[in-house]
């Protein structure tokens, strides 16, 4: 798991488990890591924790619960906080069917790299993304002519022009080392359209690692009401006889 495969595994996990539960009408809900295991050499960080939720919700997946609970440092908390903001915004357009996904990679080496989920929902086109990978990437996104004027970019306040070219429309945007967007465009996505990704890692480099200090690891002010469910601390449900 963590600290041994690369994030885009998680995103491949949670396509092929919901493709096999969602033949059958199952929702499929995803459990990733909150934060630190028995096996764990360290925790989960911020930034990793949302690009995991991120290609969780893009994989397919219904749902997510965290295991195991809680987290201990801030910034994990933080991202926690802001997934819990950001996914409930977006539930409306989750919960809506999701129409068939055609998206085309022009450099087939970089199917690794950004994962995309399109939703339609009142007469919108959605587009949820994320770079699965630690180098910065740039990225055009070839869409469908109808496509026209800006697109919205949601949590971040600003909005990218689309250019209309002779057979399609396109807009280009930069990804951190496993950044996230989510675009907004005008008019319903059409089952039968596709997307064309054209992707160009900037510069390959890994994530720095941040060390945490003693002040970074309190995060609750209050003790955790809900003891842990599994069995490898002291703190696991017991059952007795009364």
């Amino acid at each position: 798991w963590y600290g041994i495969y690369p994030m885009i595994s998680v995103y491949k996990t949670v396509k092929e488990k919901s493709e096999i539960v969602h033949k059958y009408r199952i929702p499929y809900w995803h459990v990733p890591l909150c934060e630190w295991w028995s096996g764990s050499i360290k925790g989960l960080t911020g930034e990793e924790q949302i690009i995991q939720s991120y290609l969780t919700i893009i994989g397919g997946a219904n749902g997510i619960l965290w295991w195991v609970w809680p987290p201990r440092y801030k910034d994990n908390w933080n991202a926690l906080k802001k997934l819990a903001y950001e996914f409930n915004l977006l539930t409306p357009i989750l919960i809506e069917p999701t129409p068939k996904q055609k998206i085309v990679y022009k450099e087939r080496e970089m199917e690794d790299t950004v994962k995309v989920l399109i939703k339609s929902y009142k007469n919108k086109t959605y587009l949820i993304t994320a770079n699965a990978c630690e180098s910065p990437v740039k990225v055009a996104f070839l869409l469908p002519k109808k496509y026209k004027g800006k697109c919205n970019v949601w949590f971040e306040k600003r909005t990218i022009p689309i250019k209309v070219e002779k057979n399609n429309s396109t807009f280009t945007d930069t990804f951190a080392g496993y950044g996230r967007h989510v675009y907004e465009l005008e008019g319903e996505w059409k089952g039968d359209e596709g997307i064309f990704l054209s992707i160009n890692i900037e510069k390959e480099k890994k994530i720095a690692e941040k060390e945490r200090t003693k002040e970074d690891k309190e995060v609750l002010p209050f003790p955790n009401l809900i003891y842990d469910p599994g069995f490898e601390t002291p703190y696991y449900w017991k059952f007795g006889s009364k």
